[in-house]
């Protein structure tokens, strides 16, 4: 795939630079939302942001592809940034998570660095647990995990409506067709 034809001609269907610009000032709050949910950290959401639009300038996307091709690359910037240091974010958390504010963001930020990345990649963005499974570098059955988790911390801590199932292994949230847990087959 190439921005450029022959001649130097610019193919019409592929982004260019300023595709990418008014991408990121027109999401600019919903991308450092996104980043901030992931990193739980300003300083971080910061970075990530910005190598995010960084590798953007050397992007070959379809100009259709622009927005999902920065959330896309924001949470993979946020994974190597978080998930693959020694040890959990937790300690690098911003202070102010210690205030008692108890809306949900806050609530989401708090959760350990998996469950919320799972939390934020399947529930938020609408991932499929193996897209997260593959981004995340682990198994189906750990994003499962994880994220029943999440779920459950959510629940009691914010009153989130979810719905378990009557076996305990898999919840959804209340209004989600998609059910996070193994898959059930009927008694025959």
């Amino acid at each position: 795939m190439y921005r450029y034809g022959p001649n130097g001609t610019l193919n019409a269907n592929h982004a260019v630079w300023g595709d990418f610009c008014d991408a990121f000032v027109k999401d600019m709050k919903p991308l450092y939302l996104l980043a901030f949910l992931l990193t739980a950290n300003h300083r971080d959401a910061e970075q990530c942001f910005t190598t995010a639009l960084e590798a953007a300038s050397e992007a070959t996307v379809f100009r259709e592809w622009v927005r999902s091709w920065i959330r896309r690359t924001l949470i993979k910037v946020a994974i190597r940034r978080v998930l693959r240091r020694p040890s959990d974010n937790s300690e690098a958390r911003d202070s102010w998570w210690d205030s008692g504010a108890g809306t949900s963001l806050l609530k989401v930020a708090q959760l350990g660095s998996l469950e919320r990345f799972v939390f934020v990649i399947v529930v938020l963005e609408r991932y499929s647990i193996k897209e997260c499974s593959l981004l995340l570098d682990c198994t189906e059955r750990a994003v499962v995990t994880a994220s029943l988790h999440a779920l459950k911390n959510l629940s009691a801590n914010c009153a989130i409506p979810v719905s378990p199932a009557t076996s305990g292994e898999s919840c959804r949230f209340a209004g989600d067709t998609r059910v996070l847990g193994p898959a059930k087959t009927p008694a025959a």
